[in-house]
């Protein structure tokens, strides 16, 4: 989990075998978001990026700064990361943030799909997309698109209890 105050990313060599990621993110705070962009350096061939969003509690939007590194120093964003999920979506501060940052930066993006279980209105989903495009797009090839799946709140329920019992070391 990239919440846990022993997670620290020293990026001394890049894992370039690695084409797609999982992670687990609470987007709780600047801190979080930084931690995931040094991460993205570490992949520099990484093509699919999936993210598992675990917030269940809004943030003050004050808890985010300035915490958005030059997307052009992440090698995935210039020039492999073609596919996003991000997976039980609630549109808040932090998931917004880094999904623009994300369409703004990645210049080989396909496709953003974002995964939400609500049944979100018309009104609410052309809300959430105006907010994510507001930094624009690095690809003009890059689709964003939002489906409801009726599993994300169990799965989110079941992989929170999960790992509020896995020991961090």
């Amino acid at each position: 989990m990239l919440h846990s105050p022993n997670f620290v990313i020293t990026p001394k060599m890049s894992v370039s075998i690695i084409t797609t990621l999982i992670l687990n993110m609470k987007f709780s705070d600047g801190e979080e978001l930084r931690k995931a962009t040094n991460m993205l350096s570490l992949f520099p061939c990484l093509q699919v990026l999936q993210i598992w969003c675990l917030a269940f509690e809004w943030t003050d939007k004050h808890a985010f700064g300035q915490w958005q590194p030059a997307a052009d120093t992440i090698i995935c964003l210039n020039e492999h990361l073609k596919y996003v999920e991000l997976h039980g979506y609630y549109g808040t501060i932090g998931e917004v943030q880094f999904a623009s940052f994300l369409m703004a930066g990645a210049k080989a993006l396909r496709a953003m799909q974002i995964l939400h279980g609500s049944k979100l209105r018309d009104e609410r989903i052309n809300t959430m997309k105006s907010l994510i495009l507001k930094g624009g797009k690095a690809s003009s090839e890059a689709q964003l698109s939002f489906a409801w799946r009726s599993d994300i709140p169990t799965v989110r329920q079941d992989l929170d209890s999960y790992l509020r019992q896995v020991r961090i070391i």
